[in-house]
């Protein structure tokens, strides 16, 4: 029994080292959503999941001068297209393809909100053509994939809600570095805790029955 629960600890505080591993990576980058971990108890088993707080969304904008940049105001993000899935980004970097088409700096095709591919890139209408769903729930189920998409869970979201997009202009959010090298720091310490919790009970079962073979 103490096995199991010594390894769900160490499994929840190794999920949470991840997450908080990526904040620290992103930080800076366009359109980065910072993980939150939290626990929870399923079936006598600790789950770990990743959560994004929906106030990140509403970050600084800055000006970039890009034609292809795009910013959302409010707690929205943009809906892409990526290998016949649907994606959602906030990081706003738009480009060309090889054969004209307005893609995400990943690659993934951006869409309207009627779910067409096709983005008319040669009127002056292309922030209003994007398609962008916003959320009114406090935390969200967003799992990073590559390249500042992520992973939906769609019933978080609002699919038709108009926000407004900024041309020529990126959303970025602020983080706190040092908040997130302090969390690693706990995590790792919380993990030797665990581990000698561990090696006390194993070292006292293993004299208890050394005890009980004397007799």
């Amino acid at each position: 029994m103490i096995e199991a629960v010594v390894i769900d600890g160490i499994n929840s505080q190794l999920q949470s080292l991840k997450a908080t591993g990526n904040n620290v990576a992103n930080a800076g980058t366009p359109g980065y959503l910072r993980q939150t971990s939290f626990s929870q108890v399923l079936t006598g088993q600790i789950e770990t999941k990743s959560q994004v707080s929906s106030e990140q969304l509403v970050g600084s904008i800055r000006q970039t001068g890009n034609l292809y940049d795009f910013a959302i105001l409010g707690k929205g993000l943009f809906v892409v297209e990526q290998q016949g899935e649907l994606r959602l980004t906030q990081d706003g970097r738009f480009k060309l393809n090889d054969i004209g088409e307005l893609v995400h700096i990943s690659g993934a095709k951006a869409m309207t909100p009627d779910g067409s591919l096709g983005i008319n890139i040669e009127s002056n209408q292309i922030a209003q053509s994007l398609w962008t769903v916003s959320t009114s729930k406090a935390y969200v189920d967003l799992q990073p994939m590559e390249m500042g998409l992520y992973l939906a869970n769609w019933s978080d979201w609002e699919t038709n809600d108009g926000s407004k997009v900024l041309a020529q202009a990126i959303n970025y959010t602020e983080h706190n570095a040092t908040a997130d090298v302090l969390e690693m720091m706990r995590i790792q310490r919380a993990v030797e805790s665990l581990q000698k919790a561990y090696q006390t009970y194993d070292a006292a079962i293993g004299y208890g029955i050394s005890e009980l073979g004397r007799r």
